[in-house]
């Protein structure tokens, strides 16, 4: 779905739901990659007291921790 600037109320929704599914999608894919079976692996050694964390998370915080 194309999301523009003037939407109404039920457009926002359905642009915010769809953004969400893209974004599980490419932690799916992501989480699939060498890349990404490495970070879960190298977070797991520094932070061994975060087992319980989801790896969708655990991908969150890596990438919230290089941000600009």
């Amino acid at each position: 779905m194309a999301c523009s600037i003037t939407k109404t109320r039920e457009n926002q929704l359905k642009c915010a739901v769809d953004l969400y599914d893209q974004m599980l999608s490419w932690y799916a894919d992501f989480l699939q990659t060498e890349n990404g079976k490495d970070c879960i692996a190298e977070f797991d050694r520094t932070l061994p007291g975060y087992v319980w964390m989801s790896d969708v998370k655990k991908i969150d915080f890596y990438l919230w921790s290089i941000r600009d």
